[in-house]
């Protein structure tokens, strides 16, 4: 179990001026849709770092946000979930006949 706390939390933000919370605000936002995205499609490692053009040595640090994250890095990530997200409808999408 893990557990937080919250006054170390509080001291660090405390600690941090208004642009670095801004930074902070944006990157923590990227790792969280990435998460999102890794456990709604069941994504691996190998397919992050491939699409994000990674190491694996570096996915760690890559998904949980201890990355400058680029404009590049936010448009793969949101034309990945377009793309996963347009084969999953056409999964669901009833087949249509042609009259």
């Amino acid at each position: 179990m893990v557990t937080l706390n919250s006054r170390k939390v509080g001291l660090f933000l405390k600690g941090i001026n208004e642009a670095e919370r801004v930074y902070l605000g944006h990157t923590l936002n990227f790792s969280n849709n990435l998460l999102s995205l890794i456990r709604d499609f069941k994504l691996s490692k190998k397919q992050v770092c491939d699409k994000f053009e990674i190491s694996p040595k570096k996915y760690n640090n890559f998904i949980c946000g201890n990355q400058n994250y680029d404009l590049k890095d936010m448009a793969r990530l949101n034309a990945w979930f377009m793309e996963l997200k347009i084969e999953e409808l056409k999964k669901e999408a009833p087949v249509q006949v042609a009259r």
